[in-house]
C-alpha cells in the first residue's frame, strides 16, 4: 500500500468537478425534497400523502439496484452518470410545464428521480476509484464526504427559505438546473485515470452476474465481515435513532420543534469535521481511528438516553446542548468509519464486479431499514424510547468487538509489508 501523495493536474480537475457537480445537485435535491414535503403536507394536510412520497423514493432503489449494479459493470460509467443527471434535470423541469403542480405529478417525479438516481449512484460509486490514483482515493472520498455534509446543512435551510419567501416553481427550477449543471461538470471528468479494465463484459446476465458476486464474497470472508458490520451499524442506527430518539425529543422531553432542527444539525457538522480529520491521514493508519470511533459511537448512543432513563427534569437548554453534542459525535465518528471502509472496498473489489457488489450491499441495507423502523415503532409503545436507544448503542459496541478485531479485517488497515500480501491473497 502507498501513502497519500499530491494530486496531479488531472486528479485536481477530477476532484473539483466531481465535488462541485455533486455539491450543487445535492443542495438542489435537499432543498427540493424539504420544500416538496412541506408543499404536500400543506396541500393535503395528510401524513399518509407524505409517507407515500417517502415510499416512492425508497422503493425503486430496492427494486432496481440489482439491475443498476449490472449496468454499472456492463456499460460506460461516465455515460450512465452524465445521462442520469441530465435526465433527472429534464424530469424535474417537466413539472413546470403544468398549469399547476399536482400531488400526483410530484409522486410520479419522485419515483422517476429515485429510479434514475439508483443507476447514477451505483455507476458513480463504482467509477470514483478510477478518477484518482489509488494512494489518493481516501483524500478524494474524504473531500466528497465533507462537501456532502456542507450540502446537507445548506440544502434544507435553502429549501425552507425559498419555500417561505419564493414559490414551489422557483425551487423546482433551481433543482432542475442543478442536475443539468452537475451533468455538464461530469462530462469533463476523466473516468480512466486509474482504470485497468479495457472493455466491460456486455454479455453479463442477471442470474450469472450475482453468482459471480456470491462466489467472490464467499472466497473473501473479509467482505462478509464488512457487510455484517455495515448492515449491523445501519440497523442499530435506524432502530435506535430514527424513531426512538425523535420520539424522546418530541414526545417525552417536549423540546421545541425549532430546537430539534438545531440539535439534528449537529450531525452534518460532525460529519464535516470527521471527513476533514480522516482524509488528512493515510488509509494504512486508519484502523485505530476506526476502532475508537466505532466504540465511541456505541457508547455515545447509550449516553444519549442514559440521563433521561431516571426521569430527571433537565432544562431545555441542557437537553438541546447535550443531544446536539451527541449528534456532532455521531456524525464525526460515522465519517471516520465510513470513509476508510468505503475506500478500501473501492480499492479491493475488482472493477469488473464493483457495481454489482455495491448493489448487493444496497439492496440488503434497503430491505433492513423498513424492518428496523417497524420493529422500533412497535416496541416503543411497550418499552418507551430510552431502552431502545441504549440497546442500539450496546449492539454497536458488540459488533465492533466481534468483527473489527478479526485479523482478516484488521490487516486491511495495517501499514506493513505483510498486510499487502494478505490483501493480495484475499482478493
Amino acid at each position: 500500500m502507498s501513502t497519500s501523495s499530491s494530486l496531479n493536474r488531472t486528479e485536481k480537475r477530477n476532484t473539483f468537478l466531481l465535488i462541485a457537480g455533486l455539491g450543487v445537485s445535492r443542495i438542489g435535491t435537499l432543498a427540493f425534497s424539504f420544500a416538496i414535503g412541506l408543499y404536500i403536507l400543506n396541500r393535503t394536510g395528510s401524513g399518509m400523502s407524505f409517507a407515500i412520497s417517502m415510499i416512492l423514493s425508497a422503493l425503486p432503489r430496492i427494486i432496481l439496484s440489482p439491475l443498476a449494479g449490472i449496468w454499472a459493470d456492463k456499460f460506460d460509467k461516465k455515460k450512465i452518470a452524465v445521462i442520469g443527471d441530465l435526465l433527472s434535470g429534464i424530469v424535474v423541469l417537466f413539472l413546470l410545464l403544468q398549469p399547476s403542480i399536482s400531488i400526483i405529478s410530484l409522486f410520479i417525479v419522485t419515483a422517476l428521480l429515485s429510479s434514475i438516481n439508483t443507476f447514477f449512484d451505483l455507476a458513480l460509486s463504482a467509477a470514483i476509484p478510477n478518477m484518482v490514483r489509488e494512494e489518493n482515493l481516501m483524500k478524494l472520498n474524504g473531500s466528497k464526504e465533507a462537501f456532502m455534509a456542507i450540502a446537507s446543512i445548506m440544502g434544507p435551510v435553502a429549501g425552507g427559505i425559498m419555500y417561505g419567501f419564493g414559490s414551489i416553481e422557483f425551487i423546482i427550477l433551481i433543482n432542475g438546473v442543478s442536475f443539468i449543471l452537475s451533468g455538464i461538470s461530469e462530462m469533463f471528468i476523466d473516468f480512466k485515470v486509474n482504470s485497468t479494465m479495457e472493455q466491460p463484459d456486455q454479455n453479463t446476465k442477471l442470474k450469472e452476474s450475482f453468482v459471480v458476486v456470491r462466489s467472490f464474497i464467499k472466497k473473501n470472508p473479509v467482505f462478509s465481515y464488512m457487510l455484517i458490520l455495515s448492515l449491523g451499524y445501519n440497523f442499530a442506527l435506524t432502530f435506535g435513532i430514527n424513531v426512538p430518539l425523535t420520539y424522546l425529543m418530541n414526545t417525552i422531553l417536549k423540546i421545541d420543534p425549532k430546537f430539534i432542527g438545531v440539535i439534528e444539525a449537529g450531525f452534518p457538522i460532525g460529519a464535516l469535521l470527521g471527513a476533514i480529520y480522516i482524509s488528512r491521514g493515510a488509509i494504512e493508519n486508519a484502523y485505530r481511528k476506526m476502532f475508537i470511533s466505532s466504540t465511541l459511537l456505541g457508547l455515545g448512543i447509550v449516553c444519549a438516553a442514559l440521563p433521561f432513563v431516571f426521569k430527571i427534569d433537565f432544562s431545555q437548554v441542557f437537553n438541546v446542548i447535550y443531544l446536539g453534542g451527541f449528534f456532532v459525535i455521531a456524525g464525526f465518528t460515522l465519517s471516520v468509519i465510513n470513509v476508510p471502509v468505503g475506500t478500501r472496498m473501492q480499492q479491493l473489489i475488482p472493477e469488473e464486479i464493483r457495481g454489482r457488489v455495491f448493489s448487493l450491499f444496497g439492496v440488503i441495507g434497503g430491505l433492513l431499514v423498513p424492518f428496523a423502523l417497524l420493529l422500533s415503532g412497535s416496541l416503543i409503545e411497550i418499552l418507551s424510547a430510552q431502552p431502545l436507544i441504549i440497546a442500539a448503542g450496546i449492539l454497536v459496541v458488540v459488533l465492533t468487538f466481534l468483527f473489527m478485531t478479526k485479523p482478516e479485517l484488521k490487516v486491511l488497515f495495517v501499514d506493513s509489508k505483510d498486510s499487502e500480501q494478505h490483501i493480495k491473497q484475499a482478493v
